[in-house]
Parts: C-alpha cells; structure tokens; sequence
C-alpha cells in the first residue's frame, strides 16, 4: 500500500512538474519571448536593470537577453538564448534624488515551450481535410507506339503535394525538425524538396523511404517550412498514401541550442494519389 501511495505522490509530481513547464509567463519565459519588468515609478529616482547567474547580482548574463532599455521603473526583456534549467536573476537598482539606493531582484526560470505543428497544404498555403487530401492522378496519355512489337508507351503524369511544418515557443531562433518521407508505390518516381516559402523548393529532401529520418537546420527568423513532393506516377492502379511524419525520442525535433520539441499536432500527415482503374488491354475476337 505504501508503495502505491509514494507512486501516487511522485505521479502528482511529476504533473505539476508538466503543468510548470507549459505556463509561461515573466518568471517562467519561454525561449524567445518578450515580458515586462516593472517597480513603481518615484519621482526623482534613477533605475539601472541587469541580470545574471547569479542572485548577488555580480556573474553577468546580458549576452543571453535584450533589454528594451536598462533605465526606467518599466523595461522589457527578451530571453534570446536562456539555458533551460538554468535560473536566472533580473535586478533593478533605484536610486533616489539624495543619492540613497535600493536594491530588488526577481528569480526566473526559462521553460522549453518548443512546439511543432504539421499539416497538409495545397499550392496556395491553405490547409486541406478530407476529400481535399486525395487526387487523382491525371489522365493517361499514349507518348508512343511500336509497330514491330504492337506495343504501347503510356504516361500517367504528375501530382505535386504540400506540406507545412511551423515552429513556436522559439521566438526567432533557429530550429531543426526530424522527418520520414514514405509511399508505396515503388514504379513511381518522387522528388521532395523544401524551402522557407511555400514554394517548397531550394533544399533537397534526401531520404524517402519512410524510415531513414530527414534532419535538416533551419535558419533563424522562419517560423514555416513548406515540404514539396512531385510524384511522376506509374499505372498507379493502387492507392498511393505519401506520409510526411514528425519524430520524437530519439530522433526528436529540436530548436539551435538543443532543446526537444516539447508536443507536436499533427505528427502524421497523408496525401494520396488515388488508384486508378485496373483496365484490363482490349482483346477482340
């Protein structure tokens, strides 16, 4: 019973552990994010702002911030790169018109609020559900003919899908989301690309297998990726799903300085290109 009852407390724990980690706020920043510092304005009075490592005020950590001003009873502060786990003190020095100072300060604890969002788009950057996630590939054309052998060169055509991953909780840092790419039909051939447009173009998607993962560096400053898949189908008499998947664990997405996606919506989207009929040739008698 006493060891249910020591799960019971650690499972609490640990929800209120996860429940911290998701609130953010001045105190609990993410990663990237803007909040205001405030004391009560006193006429007369002088204010300098800093922060650092340390609650004494002396081990400096401006490097990992900006600072909207370091005068004034109000201040913004953005945690450009905080070291998740690290604490953090903001202090503020005022100083009044004799001269006489006093000194407060504030702990704060940068959280990870890394999250990824996945879904399928059309050329235009809208968002598609339903039917709208499946095409037919286009008609059949006859390219060529062979008299000697009555033999016929069919082409079947072109689709082009979308996809959509976009960041947040990063602010403007850099960031690196992990991928599988799959299908099914192996007499098709695929190009995938991706881009910071939704374009999807200018860097190459590598690996298409659905299982070996797709690590790629995105820079800072863009929040979307688009991924472009071109499909020149075969007969395609079968259904052929393209799977964009997001990773987790040990392949996990992470932003620049190494921090794991903490959710992901959407961590699997499908396209197809819908089987067409299984014609059968034309026999005659």
């Amino acid at each position: 019973m006493k060891k249910i009852r020591n799960l019971c407390i650690a499972i609490i724990a640990l929800v209120g552990l996860s429940s911290a980690a998701v609130a953010q706020n001045g105190e609990t920043p993410y990663l990237g994010s803007t909040h205001s510092y405030t004391v009560d304005d006193h006429a007369g009075s002088t204010y300098a702002w800093s922060v650092t490592t340390d609650f004494q005020g002396t081990a400096d950590a401006s490097g990992v911030v900006t600072f909207s001003a370091t005068t004034g009873n109000s201040i913004n502060i953005t945690w450009d790169s905080p070291a998740i786990g690290t604490t953090y003190f903001v202090h503020v020095v005022e100083t009044n018109g004799e001269g006489c100072s006093n000194h407060k300060v504030l702990a704060v604890n940068p959280v990870n609020g890394f999250v990824l969002q996945l879904a399928s788009v059309n050329d235009s950057d809208a968002v598609l559900t339903g039917a709208d996630l499946q095409q037919c590939a286009p008609d059949a054309s006859v390219t060529a003919y062979d008299p000697g052998t009555g033999n016929f060169t069919y082409a079947y055509g072109t689709n082009t899908f979308f996809y959509k991953i976009t960041a947040s909780g990063i602010g403007n840092n850099g960031w690196s989301p992990q991928f599988t790419l799959g299908t099914t039909d192996g007499a098709a051939t695929y190009v995938a690309t991706w881009g910071t447009t939704s374009a999807g173009t200018g860097n190459t998607v590598a690996n298409l297998d659905g299982t070996t993962v797709n690590d790629i560096d995105v820079a800072g400053g863009n929040v979307s990726i688009w991924i472009k898949v071109v499909v020149t189908n075969a007969e395609g008499v079968t259904a052929n799903p393209i799977v964009v998947t997001l990773l987790d664990g040990a392949n996990t997405s992470e932003d620049e300085y190494g921090n794991d996606v903490t959710s992901v919506t959407g961590s699997a989207a499908t396209q197809t290109v819908k089987a067409r009929p299984n014609t059968s040739g034309i026999t005659t008698i």
